[in-house]
């Protein structure tokens, strides 16, 4: 394996397809890159020439894709491209094997509350691979072998492109799912072992549900590989094309460890979704006890950071000792994620309780907090003298409501880059 900047280095001035293939090599099964200007045939531009078909309700060369060509609108019951062949079949390895693809769902299908699958590989119903998008409107990716069946999923309602992709190894024992080419958001182990050959009917890349109801999504570059795709090999696709993606960690306490929380709402709301949050934050972290294990942890080349901690912390302790530890932590921060924009906001507004309202003081942890980040240079956003939220925004006078969450979001949205 070369090192990961000339694997991107060797690309230039080639077509992103080339660049697909060029990648992989040997490895690829297809590449379907969903280009196609008209008519219904699904074009396999591997050596392979797996070719598929359209059907249902699909608008080829429809809209923009990441990939330097358009891409096809897949809206309606059942619409999808049908990929199976028998050469296909024989090629597809059960055992190892990775599939990616780019997905663009719009709000109204993150919210139909119907299963919509982008991609599955069937022989059974206890031997398939698949991506969905749930009912809940989480992303769920599973692989199910021998009638062992693992999934794990991803909080959806991104609505820009994303780079999805599950891997399985049965020879390493597990299955990586990844969204946008960082590490493997999950890695799941103790796999069964894959039998059968794939249905003719169950072989296919699209946005289809056996319900009557309408749903879409749009879709390109779909590639299946007869191997585990490594860490390096699945940064390297992301970075193929002009699209860049964010990355943002949240260190913080119960107020942001929540995934229905704001974390949440500013995944989905900075530049068009092509973001994703690692949240960090956790139930009753202070700055002086649990600061440390999140900074260590947040180790991953991150775009931007935002700290939210301070509100479990005693406002009548050692400030000077609070301040150093804030220091110290953006210190080590700035060092593990060098190309990180670092925000803390300061802490909220809290109050005893939702009915008597009475404010509990923060005031010294505030002022210790703010000349930390002017020490070492970061912003601290005041969410305290033009109250970000009021008590009617929150469940218990702490922890904010999805009105609390949306209001908080907003003023987030309105700081970052």
């Amino acid at each position: 394996m070369q090192p990961l900047g000339q694997t991107v280095g060797r690309f230039k001035n080639i077509e992103y397809y080339q660049k697909i293939i060029q990648l992989f090599g040997s490895s690829l099964i297809a590449y379907y890159p969903l280009w196609e200007k008209n008519g219904t045939v699904v074009q396999d531009v591997s050596v392979n020439a797996l070719n598929g078909v359209y059907s249902g309700d699909v608008i080829v060369n429809s809209v923009v894709s990441p990939v330097g060509r358009n891409a096809p609108s897949f809206g309606g019951t059942n619409s999808r491209a049908n990929i199976y062949s028998v050469g296909l079949n024989s090629l597809f390895n059960g055992a190892e094997g990775s599939m990616f693809l780019w997905a663009r769902l719009p709000a109204d299908t993150w919210a139909t509350g119907l299963d919509n699958y982008l991609f599955v590989f069937r022989a059974d119903t206890n031997n398939t691979v698949y991506l969905e998008k749930f009912t809940t409107g989480n992303l769920i990716f599973g692989y199910r072998a021998g009638g062992v069946s693992k999934s794990s999923s991803i909080i959806g309602g991104m609505l820009g492109w994303l780079r999805l992709g599950i891997t399985w190894s049965k020879s390493n024992d597990r299955m990586n799912i990844y969204m946008n080419g960082y590490d493997p958001y999950v890695t799941t182990t103790s796999l069964g072992t894959f039998a059968g050959a794939l249905l003719t009917t169950h072989t296919n890349i699209g946005c289809f549900t056996t319900a009557a109801f309408y749903t879409k999504c749009s879709l390109a570059g779909g590639l299946l590989l007869n191997r585990e795709a490594t860490v390096a090999e699945v940064l390297a696709d992301s970075r193929l094309t002009n699209l860049k993606f964010h990355r943002i960690g949240i260190i913080g306490d119960s107020i942001s460890n929540d995934w229905s929380d704001w974390p949440y709402y500013v995944a989905r709301g900075y530049l068009l979704g092509e973001t994703w949050v690692s949240n960090r934050a956790a139930v009753g972290q202070s700055i002086m006890t649990d600061m440390d294990a999140q900074v260590a942890a947040s180790t991953d080349d991150l775009n931007i950071i935002i700290i939210h901690m301070g509100t479990n912390d005693n406002n009548a302790g050692d400030m000077v000792a609070l301040q150093a530890k804030v220091e110290a932590n953006i210190v080590i921060l700035k060092a593990n994620n060098p190309s990180a924009v670092i925000y803390y906001m300061n802490v909220l507004p809290r109050w005893t309780d939702v009915g008597g309202g009475t404010e509990v003081d923060k005031s010294n942890i505030r002022t210790a907090i703010a000349a930390a980040c002017t020490s070492k240079g970061i912003a601290c956003w005041d969410t305290y003298t033009t109250p970000w939220i009021v008590v009617g925004d929150t469940s218990d006078g702490i922890h904010p409501t999805i009105a609390g969450s949306i209001k908080i979001t907003t003023e987030i949205l309105a700081r970052l880059p």
